[in-house]
């Protein structure tokens, strides 16, 4: 994966694709997963381990927490969400361990300010 680090530039290639910053910051915000761990990196200021991001994202995101709701979570985090954030630029990965970056901590500031919209209003992608 390549990926263009301006900070605050206009366009960044994530996923191969280029995309506008704006379109970047609606891409992970759209997502009710994306902007849980983004808030949940804030919230704990150190890296995380992904087993304890899936935790806590069963605990707030699911109705159950059987075995197969963890496992299913943790795969769509594992393989959908934290890979786009890390393509983006909003989060690193050091090891078995994500922590946020200077405009990941951006974006999760935008989301908490407009977090009854986007809790409302988004659908997930």
């Amino acid at each position: 994966m390549r990926r263009e680090t301006t900070v605050g530039g206009a366009r960044r290639t994530v996923d191969g694709e280029r995309v506008s910053t704006i379109g970047l910051v609606h891409r992970v915000l759209a997502d009710r997963h994306r902007r849980f761990v983004l808030r949940d990196l804030v919230a704990h200021y150190h890296p995380l381990s992904v087993c304890d991001i899936v935790d806590r994202a069963v605990a707030e995101l699911s109705d159950g927490d059987d075995e197969r709701v963890y496992q299913r979570l943790g795969r769509v985090l594992s393989d959908e969400h934290l890979p786009l954030l890390e393509s983006a630029g909003l989060i690193r990965s050091t090891g078995e361990r994500v922590e946020l970056t200077a405009d990941g901590l951006t974006v999760a500031r935008l989301s908490r300010a407009c977090a009854t919209y986007l809790d409302r209003s988004v659908v997930d992608c």
